[in-house]
């Protein structure tokens, strides 16, 4: 649940609260005395019990009559945010592409295997969204492109982590130390993350899920600032994973760069294992807070809160003014 106009809701509040406070100093400044004869004695009228009661009685339903009063307020600053939901099972949840972008650098080495078994049990979370893989250190290569065919993803990934637990190489990964431009080269290793997704024409979630340490070393020919700017262009969510002993001005970087594209950083820890659920949870979060602000992307309103507010308000001030009148 989302509010799509809050900074509206809020305007509107602060409207209401500003009226509020003008008709309280008007009342403060009294009002003149009414027309009519003067009644004397009428000290002793209040003291009577049966003056009091109903001095209480008129007291409680005023107060009911304020409350509800407020409750309405509420209710139309909350539909005029438009609260808005996002549902797992909804068309645009399942269409979802996935891009795992992985540094396969050697400061990475000790950290890559733990990442990819994050990636398994993200992958296990995930319901007909297309996945793809993507490694990179000095050069980018494509483990697998985006596909739904869930049975090959999976033995992929087991592949690739057993080659990373055993120091294997393989021809994927020969093909990410080519060049001569240096290594762990995040900024070039992103955008080809970002040139794996296809059919950019149909209104998908997009995200990359970017593992890395930020350790640059060498020159790339695209920036971590500049590929993020392509991300953002077009509307792709990245979402880092970094290890939890990665340098503290590298980490809060690429916490900054990647919170333009609307996506979070969160910390591998190798010895928490609830680590693998906070980042399948993190990614679910990010994904559904994007699709709420995808300029092609469909949301479902959800009005009810505010009506229910706002009828319960007005059934109270009918009610309120009903009985201190008669």
């Amino acid at each position: 649940m989302g509010l799509k106009y809050w900074w509206l809701g809020l305007a509107v509040a602060l409207v209401m609260a500003a009226v509020a406070v003008i008709r309280h100093v008007q009342a403060g400044r009294g009002n003149p005395a009414p027309a009519g004869a003067p009644v004397a004695h009428t000290d002793r009228i209040k003291k009577l019990p049966r003056y009091q009661h109903l001095a209480k009685i008129q007291l409680r339903w005023l107060m009911v009559e304020a409350i509800s009063l407020g409750l309405a307020c509420l209710g139309v600053v909350v539909v005029v945010a438009r609260p808005a939901w996002v549902g797992v099972d909804s068309r645009e949840m399942r269409n979802r592409d996935v891009m795992l972008c992985l540094d396969v650098s050697g400061s990475m080495s000790q950290t890559d295997a733990a990442v990819i078994s994050s990636y398994q049990d993200l992958v296990g979370r995930l319901h007909g969204e297309r996945i793809g893989f993507t490694v990179f250190d000095s050069a980018a290569a494509t483990v697998f492109p985006l596909t739904d065919d869930y049975a090959f993803i999976s033995d992929q990934l087991a592949a690739t982590l057993k080659a990373m637990r055993t120091n294997q190489t393989t021809p994927v990964l020969e093909a990410t130390r080519v060049g001569n431009r240096g290594a762990s080269l995040i900024g070039d290793g992103l955008t080809s993350c970002l040139q794996g997704f296809d059919r950019m024409n149909e209104s998908r979630s997009r995200t990359v899920v970017l593992a890395t340490d930020n350790d640059l070393s060498g020159t790339p020919l695209f920036t971590l600032n500049e590929a993020v700017d392509r991300a953002k262009k077009s509307h792709i969510l990245v979402y880092g994973v970094t290890p939890s002993w990665a340098d503290s001005a590298d980490r809060t970087d690429f916490t900054t760069q990647l919170a333009r594209s609307g996506g979070k950083v969160l910390a591998l820890n190798t010895a928490d294992p609830d680590t693998n659920l906070a980042i399948s949870h993190g990614i679910e979060t990010s994904q559904r807070k994007a699709l709420l602000t995808m300029p092609t992307a469909r949301s479902f309103d959800q009005p009810w809160p505010g009506a229910a507010l706002m009828l319960l308000g007005l059934a109270g001030m009918v009610l309120a003014a009903w009985r201190t009148r008669s």
